[in-house]
């Protein structure tokens, strides 16, 4: 009986492991104008499929924590911005 019940936990160690993800990685980056490459403080960098927000800082410097390893989609936006198409 001792036997299956240490096979048993031994098949379950793994699953653990699998579920519990670390979180612990960070995004950072500079937001510049696209014209004059100038720093652009109070822009908006959103992380749309966790619905989290940042700003930059008066040099354009933002930083999103606690994020898992996954691809993000990032969109930006400045309240002064003019919408560019190419």
């Amino acid at each position: 009986m001792m036997r299956y019940l240490i096979a048993y936990l031994f098949l379950l160690v793994p699953t653990f492991s699998v579920l519990s993800q670390q979180c612990d990685y960070t995004l950072k980056g500079r937001v510049v104008d696209y014209h004059d490459r100038t720093p652009l403080e109070g822009a908006i960098i959103e992380v749309t499929a966790r619905n989290r927000y940042v700003q930059t800082d008066a040099d354009g410097n933002f930083e999103i924590s606690a994020l898992c390893a996954d691809v993000y989609e990032l969109q930006v936006s400045h309240p002064s911005a003019v919408p560019f198409f190419r």
